[in-house]
Order: C-alpha cells, then structure tokens, then sequence
C-alpha cells in the first residue's frame, strides 16, 4: 500500500507509510496510533490557535487554490505543527514531502515523496525510463486529478528541479480545491514560489510561528520533568530548545554545573545532543545512526543495516520517538540538528560502512549512487563505475545531480569520471571550468576525440573561435571521427575565411548517424551560402530540414548545436515556416533534456525566423530569453546577435532606439557570420538615424548572400545623403544579385529599395510598380510582415501621388528618407527639439529639414504635414 490518502503521504519510505520492513502490520498500525495520539498530545502545547488557523484555511470550500507559507526560526514547532495538520481528519488527500539538507543527487529528490505518491512508482524507476524533466513535470501535474493538499516541510531545502515542479504546480494549477502548505525558516525567502502561486491565482496567506509564551514554556518544560530556569532563559520560548536543555539538565545532573547549562545556547544543545544520544540504549542509538544517512535507507533495508531483529528494531523505533528524536509518525528523524548530531556520532569508518552496505542493499543506480558519492576518495573501482553509470543517466536531464554525484570523487585518478565531469560541467553553464580538465583529456589517447570535441564547444561557447580554429588545424582528419566532424565543420562554416566543402561532404558520408548527416548536411547548405552559391545550398539544407524533423530525439540531441546553422540557412533560402518548425523542435528537446548551452542560439535564430513570418512580439520575447540563456551559460557571442534581432522586431522608432542603444554598448560577436549580421543590420539603423555608420561593414568582400543587404544599406545611406545616381548604381548591382540568387524574399527586398529609389527620382508611377513586383515576391516567400510594410508604402505612395494629381507633378518633389522622418515626426506634433532629440540631430539641422519639407510638399507651415504625410500613428515599417 502506498500513502497517499489521509495523513501523512510518505511515498515509498516511511514505515507508517508503507507499513513494510520489520513490522507487521497490525503492529505498523497499532504504534502509528499511539505515535500519533502522543505526537499531538506532545507538540501542541501553545499552538493551538495556530492549528486552527491552519485547518480552517485547509477546510474550508471554496473554487480558489490556496497556497500556505508557515515560517519560523529552527527549532519553532513547524514540523509538529505540520505533522499535527496531516494527522487531522477530514483534510483533502494529502501528499506529503521533507527535502533534506544535503544536497539533492537526485532530481526531484526534494519531492520525492510527493512524486511517487502521486504516480505510484519509485524516482529512480520514473528517471531511468528516459523521460524528460518537463514530461515527467506534466505526468505529476495531471496527476492531481481531485481536491488534494501537496505539503513540504523544510521547504529552504528544494532543489532546483524540485523548485521547477512546483512552480509549474502552482502556475497552473489544475483540480479545484488543490491547496498547499510549505514550511520553511524565517530566513529563507520563497520567491519563486510565491511569485508563482500569486501568478497562478492562488490566495496566498503567510503565517509566522513565533515563540511560546512563558506558561506555554513552563508546561512544555515541565512536561520533560524540568523547571530549571536558566532553560526557559536560553531557550526563549523555542520548544525544541526546551526539551533538548530539559534533556540535558536531567543528563548533566550531579556535575560540578547541575543544569549542564552555559550562556551559550548553540553550544549548549550541541553538547546535550550529544550527551543524549550517546545515552540511548545500545539497539536505539545504532538504529538513530542508521536513519541519518542521506539520502534516508528505505524500511527494508534496517535490518540489514543495524543488525536487528523485528523486535529488536520495534523496541528500538519506540524508544527514539519516546525521546522525541524521530517523528511520531513515521520512522524518520525529527529535525536537522537531530540528524547532524547523529551523523557526527558515527566514526569516518563506520560512516562508510554504512553507505557502502546501504548502496549494496539497493537496486536503483541512482539510490545506489546517492550513498556510494559520500565514499569520496574511498571508492573501490567497481563502485567508482557504478556512480558514473548514475551520473550518465542523469547527466541530459540534470547536469546538476551528475555534477554533485561526481564531485567528491575528484580525488581519484580517473579519465572517463573527469570526461563525464567536464560534459556536465559544460551543459550547466560553466564553460571555463570544464576547459582546463578538457585540455587535458585531450592528450590523452583514451579520451583525445570526445575531449577535443567538447573543448572545441566550450571555446566557442567562451567568445573565442579563433583559438578553436588554431585546435583544429592540428587534428588530422577531422572528417574522420564524428564527433569531431560536427563541431570542426561548425567553426569551418561560422568562423574560419575558408570553407572545404569536401571534407565536411566526406564527413557525411563516412559517418553511420542520421543526426550526424544532418548537422553535417547543414553546415554544408551554409558554407555554399556564405560563398553566394544559393542553388547549391539547397539540396543540402532540404537534407538537414528533412533529417532535423524525422530523426529520433535522441539522434538529434549530440548534434543540437548544428540545428541552428540550419536555421540560418532556412533564414537565408527564404524557408522561415520549415526553419521555425525544426528549430521549435531542437528547443523542445533541448530544454526537455538539458541541453541548456544550446539554448541561446536557438532561441535567437527563433527570433530571426519568426520576424517575416509577422511574429514580431514573439520574436522579442525569444531574444530577450536568448539574452538572459546567454548571460546564465556564460555565451557572450550571443548577447549582441539576440539584441540585433530584438532591433529588427522592433515596432515602433521608440522600440528601435531602445535596443540600438543596447547594440551600441555591445562588442560585437567574434564569430564572423554572427558579426555580419549584427553589423549589417547596425549599420543600416544608424543610416536611418543619420548616425554615423561604420561603411566597412557595408563593403563587399566575399561574395556572399549578406552582400543583398550591403548593397541596399549602401544605397539607403546615398538616398540619405541625396545621392541619386549612387543609390542607382547600389540598386543595379543588388538586382544582379537578386537573379543569381533567387530567393523570393531577397528579391522582395530588392524591389522595395529599387521602388523607394523611383520615388526619389520622381518616378512615382514606376515605383509603384517596382513596390507590387516586391509584395508578389514576399507573398511567394510566406513572409507575411514584408508584405503588410510594402503595402503600407503603396498606400502612402498613392496618397502622395493623389495629393499631386499627377506623377512627378511640380510641388511634389520627393522627400529623402531622413526627410520622411523628420516629415512624420511634425506631422505627429513634436518640436524642432523634440524631433533632434529623437533622430540625434542639431537643432538646426532639423529647421533646415523643415523648411526644405514645406517647400518640396508646396505647403507655407507645417500645419498641412498631417494632412500631407500619413498622419499621426500611422505604420511606418517600409523598409522590407
């Protein structure tokens, strides 16, 4: 039987829970009565207004979660308070869980109680299956199928994955009548999840647990068989500080001091810890040693541990909770410093004994590993195996876990252990500690390709391709080894001036993996693309979209990191609905399965793909997490990329000007595709802007897809600066581009600045035409946000020309683009001031833009732009 119900939920542990182990039954039965009678009887002396409180809060009907936060110092009665509550009844089906001080080295160890309550399977079982963390996260979620109350006592102790669970629970929370109740100190702040009940609706009460007042301290005293004075004095009313004083007193007694009591109440409970377990009868103490390993042994396995019979064990059980050092109601200690102390009392010796002999009593990996990680450096071979093959399983979905499981055994020599700790040090965001254990594993022939590999990832990751460009060069037949192959190629493609396409094309071939052709299939799509060879980029990037959206997940997660090059090829051939689907895809699995270093860049070419598909806010959110993914996984490269496509979605001059000056505090990325992108799109907004832009930028030098954008960002600043036959000769060599390429949207693009060039020649009729050819070039490229700019600029345009009556008619001569801007902003009502505070222009300059508006539009004040122009509000996206 599994609790689950009524009282205490205990999951797989406890023996009141699962009544297994040495007692029957009845007699399971029988003491969890009495425990529970005592318990209450025990502990509520002083709280019962607090008990109250608390059943009434839990009892009550109403539509509306609730969420309780009960806080205290160590010590204060939470957890009898909280034991009390579960032992009450009539309460919903109670689901109850007490992370445990020590680091969690498993995921989800922290509910553990909770989880397998709930899904009726032991954690190791539910990790080891595969699933991923937000699946399993789902599974508990949909669980919770009627009124139940999730409680978690010493709640400052959950770990991260723990914390992730319940902050989806409360979010969104799904059966009606589900409450909780976290107990925790008064010095831990639980903000994540209270942020999350408030954001999931639930009512949030916040109840503090203070002192006893002094005759609830007496009688709790006296209940010890103690008066002494000077305890009420140290304890202040704490109840755990009166029974371990009153304890001491009584064992202290006849000493040279009669209480045992100092001025110092730490030291002074410390001591009366110790005293009153090296007191307890021989089967008692060895059983309290037994219950203060971590993580706690199951029921089944005491017997072997302690050496005791049934009886002995039953005797055992009931003296510890009689001196109130485990929880009445289950086989489990009482509190932290109860714990601490009994561990302390064990030697170094008999510490290993035990989690040697509770790893060999278990049959999870993981349960095994928990107990063998606290050998450290004492672990023999095969059991330094055995914590590995633990750690590997957790490594996709925890790095964490895998990092505290592998941690303490740094001591021993062992190059397969420090390759899984550099791995999990790498997918938890820490990229410069995994370096230097990867240059050394590098050298070493057992582990020279995976490590090489791995240290390739971590420079890249670091901002510094340059010096994983140098490693490269010094691996012979790269294309040889798939591991290799994918990030060499990678820094090929994204970082080096030189591309050879054969030896990633012979990389493919030799390599047996589906996920491994693939990534290969796109960093081969990309170095065509950056080589202008568009048509022979799209076999191979059709190849990598078809194996990104057909292979296994986990055929594609060791490969991840190439779905983006594949994504800057989707980006580049014009395919953004195909580009979105897979690279949702590789988010999915990456955030499902770990893979978190990745996450930066996907979300940005996300980003990148969403913004024609008119998924504009959508984008900013994605680059606003690719931002925060980068800062967290230490990727400065991605920082500036992600602000850039956070600049192109911007959709409003306000908007732009935020995150340009974002971009302008920003080194550029040193990863050169990275670079072009974020400098060309840079440049081409301080055009707008008339800011200075840096040219260089803008030069053409290798003949690849990014020169399109050159060539228009060039003629942008010549339509600026009233250069006609300049932004004439940067349409024409932009349309020879356009034909060789073909892709639609690059064609769209080229047709709005040939049709903005028109209209600056006072052809407004050819213009227009121009403007109709690009909204048919982005239709066929499904790149729905182009199409709504150009439509909004022919509007505009047959205003204009409305207004004139004629095409070129005297009086209409056309405004430059700077002109148009300064144009709109007056027609919006602002100042000369305003408007050279908003376009970073002197004051003069704009005066001098003024008078030349009014005298092209044929207008004698200012007080016609609006009527003139688009009018206030009006959508000014025409940039395509």
């Amino acid at each position: 039987m599994r609790c689950g119900g009524h009282g205490p939920s205990l999951g797989a542990r406890g023996i009141p829970g699962s009544c297994g182990g040495p007692r029957s039954p009845a007699r399971c039965a029988s003491v969890l009565h009495r425990g529970i009678s005592e318990g209450r009887a025990r502990t509520l002396i002083g709280r019962t207004d607090e008990l109250a409180r608390l059943l009434a809060l839990l009892t009550t009907e109403r539509a509306t979660p609730t969420a309780i936060f009960l806080d205290g110092a160590i010590g204060i009665g939470k957890t009898a308070l909280v034991s009390a509550v579960l032992a009450t009844p009539g309460l919903p089906r109670s689901y109850f869980a007490r992370p445990a001080e020590s680091p969690a080295l498993i995921p989800l160890e922290g509910v553990r109680g909770i989880v397998e309550a709930l899904l009726d399977e032991d954690l190791p079982a539910l990790l080891a299956d595969g699933r991923s963390m937000r699946s399993l996260r789902r599974r508990v979620h949909d669980a919770i199928t009627g009124p139940a109350l999730l409680v978690v006592d010493d709640a400052q102790w959950l770990d991260d994955d723990s914390l992730d669970l319940l902050v989806e629970l409360l979010s969104t929370p799904g059966a009606t009548g589900t409450a909780f109740l976290f107990a925790h100190r008064s010095s831990f702040e639980p903000e994540r999840l209270s942020r999350a009940a408030t954001r999931g609706g639930l009512l949030v009460t916040r109840l503090s647990l203070g002192p006893l007042d002094e005759a609830a301290a007496r009688r709790l005293l006296g209940r010890y068989g103690s008066d002494a004075p000077e305890a009420l004095r140290l304890a202040a009313g704490n109840p755990l500080y009166l029974r371990l004083l009153a304890e001491g007193g009584r064992a202290l007694a006849g000493a040279s001091d009669p209480t045992g009591l100092a001025d110092d109440a730490p030291a002074s409970l410390d001591r009366t810890l110790r005293l009153e377990i090296a007191g307890l009868p021989t089967d008692a103490r060895t059983l309290l040693h037994a219950l203060s390993l971590e993580p706690a042994p199951p029921p089944t396995a005491l017997p072997a541990l302690t050496g005791l019979d049934d009886a002995a064990l039953l005797r055992a059980a009931d003296r510890l909770a009689v001196h109130g050092l485990t929880d009445p109601h289950q086989l489990e200690i009482l509190h932290p410093l109860v714990r601490a102390a009994a561990y302390r009392d064990l030697g170094a010796a008999e510490r290993r004994r035990l989690h040697r002999s509770a790893a060999g009593l278990l049959r999870r990996p993981l349960d095994r590993a928990a107990h063998l990680q606290r050998l450290g450096a004492h672990l023999a071979e095969a059991e330094l195996e055995q914590l590995m093959a633990a750690a590997s399983q957790v490594l996709a979905t925890a790095p964490r876990s895998a990092l505290g499981l592998l941690e303490p055994t740094r001591r021993l020599p062992h190059a397969g252990r420090d390759l899984l700790l550099a791995h999990a040090l790498l997918l938890d965001g820490r990229p410069r500690e995994a370096e230097p254990l990867l240059a050394r594993l590098s050298t070493t022939d057992e582990t020279w390709r995976p490590a090489t590999a791995l240290l390739l990832q971590s420079l890249r990751i670091q901002g510094r391709p340059d010096e994983a460009v140098e490693l490269v060069r010094e691996v012979p037949e790269w294309e040889r080894h798939p591991e290799l192959a994918v990030e060499a190629a990678t820094l090929m493609v994204m970082h080096e001036h030189s591309q050879d396409l054969s030896r990633i094309e012979r990389a493919a071939g030799a390599s047996g993996s589906p996920g491994v052709r693939a990534a290969l299939a796109a960093l081969a799509a990309l170095a065509h693309l950056r080589r202008g060879d568009v048509a022979e980029a799209r076999a191979p990037y059709a190849t990598a979209r078809e194996g990104f959206l057909s292979i296994t997940g986990s055929e594609m997660l060791p490969v991840i990191d190439a779905v983006t090059a594949a994504g800057w090829s989707a980006h580049m051939v014009g395919d953004f609905a195909g580009g979105v689907a897979f690279v949702e895809r590789a988010i999915r699995l990456a955030e499902q399965h770990g893979r978190f270093h990745a996450l930066p860049h996907l979300y940005s070419i996300l980003a990148f793909l969403s913004i024609p598909l008119a998924r504009t806010s959508e984008a900013t959110e994605l680059a606003e997490q690719a931002i925060d993914a980068a800062e967290r996984y230490q990727w400065p490269d991605v920082v500036p990329l992600a602000t850039t496509a956070a600049l192109v979605a911007a959709p409003d001059r306000q908007a732009t000007e935020h995150w340009y000056g974002r971009l302008a505090a920003l080194a550029p990325p040193r990863t050169w595709w990275w670079r072009e992108v974020t400098q060309i799109f840079r440049a081409r907004v301080e055009i707008r802007f008339g800011l200075p832009a840096e040219l260089s930028t803008l030069r053409r030098t290798e003949g690849t897809v990014f020169d399109i954008q050159k060539h228009i960002g060039l003629g942008e600043l010549a339509l600026a600066r009233g250069e006609l036959r300049a932004a004439q000769r940067e349409a024409a060599q932009a349309a020879e581009l356009e034909r060789r390429f073909g892709v639609p949207y690059l064609s769209g693009q080229v047709a709005h600045y040939q049709a903005e060039v028109l209209r600056a020649a006072g052809r407004l009729a050819d213009a227009r035409a121009a403007g109709r050819t690009a909204v048919a070039q982005f239709t066929a490229a499904d790149a729905p946000l182009y199409v709504r700019s150009t439509e909004a600029w022919l509007r505009r345009l047959d205003r204009t020309a409305g207004a004139a009556g004629t095409d070129g008619a005297p009086g209409t001569e056309p405004l430059t683009p700077r002109e148009r801007d300064v144009a709109q902003l007056a027609a919006d009502g602002l100042s000369n001031r305003e408007i050279a505070a908003r376009l970073f222009l002197s004051v003069r300059t704009v005066e001098s833009h003024v008078a030349k508006i009014l005298r092209k539009r044929g207008l004698r004040s200012r007080a016609g732009l609006a009527r003139d122009l688009d009018g206030p509000g009006a959508e000014r996206r025409d940039d395509g």
